[in-house]
């Protein structure tokens, strides 16, 4: 008796999660996304460390790209190591989706043979960390 009604209630539960039509989203959620949007950087370049320090030839390469090309991103450097490790975070909401992917490319072929850094797309910046000397 006791499993029928314990059956009874799980079914119960369910009905009452059951959407009663579609739902339309509001202005204020469309304004959230495109600020959530724009507060994601298109890309994020890391460097980091394996006991000796960053590729400072990269990073180099990186700092010159984007002294060059770069006029039209926000650029926010966050170090979060003690051996110059460095996550660089690229902004662009100003940019047509095809300018995002032209500098996208470039970065990418022009960091190809680096080492110790990685690249990412639609992913958040880290928060700096102050480098301890412990």
């Amino acid at each position: 008796m006791r499993n029928l009604i314990a059956v009874l209630c799980i079914f119960a539960g369910f009905g009452a999660c059951k959407s009663t039509g579609p739902i339309e989203p509001s202005a204020q959620s469309n304004q959230s996304t495109q600020a959530e949007m724009d507060a994601m950087p298109m890309l994020v370049v890391s460097f980091y460390s394996i006991a000796y320090g960053i590729d400072s030839g990269a990073r180099s390469a990186l700092d010159a790209y984007l002294n060059e090309k770069g006029q039209d991103l926000r650029v926010e450097k966050k170090p979060w190591g003690r051996e110059g490790e460095v996550d660089y975070c690229l902004f662009a909401p100003s940019l047509t989706e095809a300018q995002k992917s032209e500098h996208i490319q470039a970065i990418r072929a022009l960091l190809s043979t680096g080492k110790n850094l990685h690249i990412y797309t639609d992913q958040a910046c880290r928060e700096s960390t102050p480098a301890s000397g412990k």
